[in-house]
């Protein structure tokens, strides 16, 4: 308290939204939770938006390595601060539909020549091996180069699959992750 020319003042602190002495414990215990709860969902929200998410299959584009049902993690994060690798399976919006995912795996990459001969997927004049691979791949196609900034994609379940083959090579900006091994 404070005396100014004999009236008695009370000097006014400063109130803390957590401060003990000015919050009633049950109200500070109420308040501490919902800052708890707000920061938890903000952590879910940003890590499901910008670095893992959860997918299901829902295709036959990629048997066997992905049954129809079964659920993978997607790295968000990868391609931000690298390119893709020959074998990655990769996540990616359609060229047609862009609210539809894909998930396929890379085949050819910037600079890489590709052919389809014989049922069998040419890289740069040598034979890829593809143990991962079902089916025949089809139609043959004459050598071709990859852009700068393009990747080709194929399902491996290839007689069942939307890919590169119909749509063309994908755009690396595109890629929404890489599949979790």
């Amino acid at each position: 308290m404070v005396y100014n020319g004999g009236v008695k003042q009370e000097r006014r602190q400063k109130r803390s939204f957590f401060d003990r002495r000015w919050v009633h414990p049950e109200r500070r215990r109420f308040n501490n939770w919902a800052l708890v709860a707000f920061g938890s969902a903000a952590l879910a929200i940003f890590l499901h938006q910008y670095v893992i998410g959860l997918g299901v299959v829902s295709e036959r584009s990629m048997l066997p390595t992905l049954p129809v049902g079964s659920s993978y993690l997607i790295h968000k994060y990868h391609y931000r601060w690298s390119l893709p690798q020959r074998g990655d399976i990769v996540i990616f919006r359609g060229p047609d539909e862009p609210r539809d995912l894909y998930v396929k795996r890379v085949i050819a990459l910037p600079g890489d020549t590709l052919e389809i001969v014989r049922n069998q997927v040419i890289i740069n004049g040598r034979p890829l091996p593809e143990p991962y691979a079902k089916g025949l791949t089809y139609p043959p196609t004459s050598p071709s180069r990859m852009e700068k900034g393009t990747c080709f994609v194929l399902g491996d379940n290839r007689e069942e699959s939307f890919d590169s083959r119909t749509f063309g090579p994908i755009p690396i900006s595109s890629l929404e992750g890489k599949i979790a091994p």
